[in-house]
């Protein structure tokens, strides 16, 4: 019984770690503000290296999202339901990228997109070095999302949902 209630407790614990409720509470750990981000090679989910350029002309907004957290889920829902009013295109303006975090495998990629129904694909990266340059090697509530402006760098970082005005905020309004 004691084992049970341990295991219910720590169940809990993380369906709601990664709720709104908690992590807008929660700052990053570090600072990226002007952070350029590297050209880093990432997993995509037919398990295919691709590489993140350095350089973008547009800006990037990056979500390190876990397959079972239920904010991850929700932003990303929200995002497909407006590319769905755009034929379920994605901006032109703007890239989204969204990134498993501790992930080995493609199976949480394929989980992600099982479970919300998003049209591209989400990547992943063994070891999580960008989440951890972007987000914080400590950061454990997700989803963490990070706006990055051609020629400015890092403009924006927040642990937890980012709303659509927020996102467009820095990003300028979105045009398909």
């Amino acid at each position: 019984m004691e084992i049970l209630k341990i295991f219910s407790t720590g169940v809990l614990f993380f369906m709601f770690s990664c709720g709104s409720n908690i992590a807008p509470r929660i700052a990053p750990e570090n600072n990226v503000t002007g952070f350029k981000v590297p050209a880093t090679t990432v997993t995509q989910i037919d398990d295919m290296p691709y590489t993140i350029p350095a350089i973008s002309n547009k800006p990037r907004i990056f979500i390190f999202a876990l397959e079972f957290c239920a904010t991850c889920q929700a932003e990303h829902i929200i995002l497909r339901d407006i590319m769905a009013n755009h034929s379920g295109l994605r901006p032109n303006n703007v890239e989204i990228l969204t990134i498993m975090v501790q992930a080995n495998t493609n199976d949480d990629s394929i989980g992600f997109v099982s479970k919300t129904g998003i049209q591209w694909d989400p990547y992943y990266q063994v070891g999580d070095q960008l989440k951890n340059d972007l987000c914080g090697e400590k950061t454990v509530i997700f989803p963490c999302v990070v706006v990055e402006l051609p020629g400015q760098g890092v403009v924006f970082q927040k642990i937890g949902g980012a709303s659509i005005e927020e996102l467009q905020s820095k990003t300028g309004v979105w045009l398909w």
